[in-house]
């Protein structure tokens, strides 16, 4: 027990014993002026009253000292995973054609990520011209909050952008911290730089997070106070900073596990992030020990809440009523299940499965690595995943073991459309439900009555969920368009209230072609051409050589 927990602990002792005392001797001069002037004695029940509600209101006080019991210890797989988060400051970064801009969407992204990444060891580097690390590898997610949510307020925002320093930097840090192995999130605006990109170990993985738009903005720049004092300026033109399409995919080149996102105003790639670094992690984890302490508050928080009703129902002015409340609350709870027993059996069902699934896991694992599986063992393995919510994996087996679809292995077919229909991609579960759908088409008898019926309503459900998923996208399209000012064309038309021939023709031609499609295959279009995209919306032109940039 801490020094400042047991300072804690006395300090409530003594508040409720004080209270104790002031409120008995009060309400014994109470009682004493009533038998003074009213010739009134004070019963027994009275009195075993204010007692309990006394007894109630001081084991509440000691509920709020968070107690636990004795430390236990137990060991168990943790993730062995090491994330550095480069952040790029360089001077581009103050452009706002993302909210609020580029370094305020680069540090909410990045708050966001040590929120959700449980287990991860994270440092964080900043880079422009030069590298500068402000938090080492910690656990300690108040710490790098801290120091993240204080990077937008910093002069030192300003510089170049020396991209491949910065990689190599947080890459010779794994080494020198570890075996070399681990994750790297690069949040930058992809400015377009000088450096000679080299190929990094196969041992990291690397995500970048692109920010910025097609469209681009200018860059803004400020004085001491922060004040606003103009825009860069090359060759007497204000600079306009742009995503550069280009540079991504070469950056995405450096390593053999990488990945790309672009963050908008209102994306949040973190799960995406975690799912992929999981996935690529190759199952690596090591044994250590989990300490942990049981919380007994609830062993003070009931008795306190029955002592009190007890002390409120006994000073009730008719005894009878309140013996029959008692009586009728005792009944119910006998008859009733205890409190949190339901929620609790329910509880240890899922643990009961889940350690199931997860030994059945390790079984096939270590098999795996000693002699291999045979492809009946790898989709059974998928399926335990499934089950276990771990779709990334379920996915990725399921994509290895299965090229067509046959009388053995349609239910692992159908499987793998559920596992993409629960990531939410419904182009690829649509397509997967529409072959078996297919294959069952001229199938008939009992045992493929329910196979139907449920590729029926997975079919149902995933075109519900994915049109209120484009609708969703249009939506924030829209209203993206409307802020940055790319429907103002628009305005210019004539007010005629007729458009022009080729745009109408073109049009037209589109809707024909739409309506020959049917309900499915256009959804699966429209799913495949936003996953094809990979969350990039903008275009730029080619990179040019040009002097050494300072933003």
């Amino acid at each position: 027990m801490s020094f400042l927990y047991k300072n804690y602990f006395i300090f409530v002792m003594i508040l409720s014993f004080l209270f104790a005392f002031f409120a008995l001797r009060q309400e014994n001069k109470f009682f004493n002026w009533v038998r003074d002037h009213w010739f009134y004695n004070r019963n027994l029940k009275s009195k075993v009253s204010s007692t309990f509600v006394i007894i109630g209101i001081s084991f509440l006080a000691f509920s709020l000292l968070d107690l636990r019991g004795a430390e236990s210890s137990r060991e168990d797989q943790v993730s062995e995973q090491k994330t550095i988060l480069l952040i790029d400051n360089s001077l581009s970064m103050q452009a706002e054609d993302v909210r609020p801009n580029r370094i305020g969407k680069a540090v909410f992204l990045a708050r966001h990520f040590v929120k959700n990444a449980i287990g991860h060891r994270i440092s964080v580097i900043l880079f422009s011209d030069n590298t500068k690390r402000i938090v080492p590898f910690t656990a300690d997610q108040d710490l790098l909050d801290a120091r993240i949510s204080g990077v937008e307020q910093r002069k030192a925002i300003g510089g170049g952008t020396s991209l491949m320093k910065a990689i190599d930097e947080a890459v010779q840090y794994l080494k020198v911290s570890g075996n070399g192995s681990g994750n790297i999130v690069l949040y930058t605006d992809v400015e377009d730089s000088d450096d000679d990109l080299r190929e990094i170990s196969s041992d990291i993985n690397l995500a970048i997070v692109g920010i910025g738009t097609k469209k681009g903005a200018k860059i803004p720049l400020k004085n001491r106070f922060g004040q606003g004092s103009g825009f860069k300026k090359q060759n007497g033109k204000a600079v306009v900073s742009k995503l550069d399409k280009k540079n991504l995919e070469e950056i995405q080149k450096l390593s053999k596990y990488s990945k790309s996102w672009l963050a908008t105003s209102y994306s949040l790639p973190t799960k995406e992030i975690l799912s992929f670094f999981n996935q690529s992690d190759k199952f690596k984890s090591v044994t250590d020990t989990v300490s942990t302490r049981p919380v007994l508050t609830q062993y003070l928080m009931l008795p306190g809440i029955i002592f009190l009703i007890l002390g409120y129902l006994l000073s009730m002015t008719n005894p009878y009523l309140a013996i029959s409340i008692i009586c009728f609350l005792s009944i119910n709870l006998k008859s009733q299940p205890q409190f949190g027993e339901k929620k609790n059996l329910i509880d240890e069902q899922k643990q009961k499965e889940q350690k199931k699934l997860e030994a059945k896991q390790e079984k096939y694992l270590e098999k795996w690595k000693k002699s291999g599986l045979s492809t009946d063992e790898k989709l059974d393995l998928a399926q335990t995943y499934l089950r276990s919510d771990n779709t990334d994996k379920a996915r990725h087996l399921y994509e290895e073991n299965l090229k067509g679809i046959n009388e053995s292995n349609k239910s692992d077919y159908f499987n793998w459309a559920t596992a993409d229909l629960k990531d939410k991609k419904f182009g690829g579960a649509l397509k997967k439900l529409d072959k078996v759908n297919d294959f069952l088409k001229n199938k008939s008898g009992e045992k493929y009555k329910d196979l139907k019926e449920k590729v029926r309503e997975n079919t149902l459900l995933a075109l519900r969920e994915a049109k209120k998923q484009q609708q969703k996208k249009g939506g924030k399209q829209g209203q993206e368009k409307k802020e940055s000012g790319e429907g103002d064309d628009e305005s210019k038309q004539p007010s005629s209230g007729q458009e022009p021939k080729d745009k109408k023709k073109k049009q037209g031609s589109k809707k024909d072609k739409m309506k020959d499609l049917p309900t499915v295959l256009k959804q699966l279009v429209d799913e495949d051409n936003n996953m094809q995209k990979k969350y990039m919306d903008t275009k730029t032109g080619e990179r040019k050589g040009s002097a050494r940039r300072d933003w």
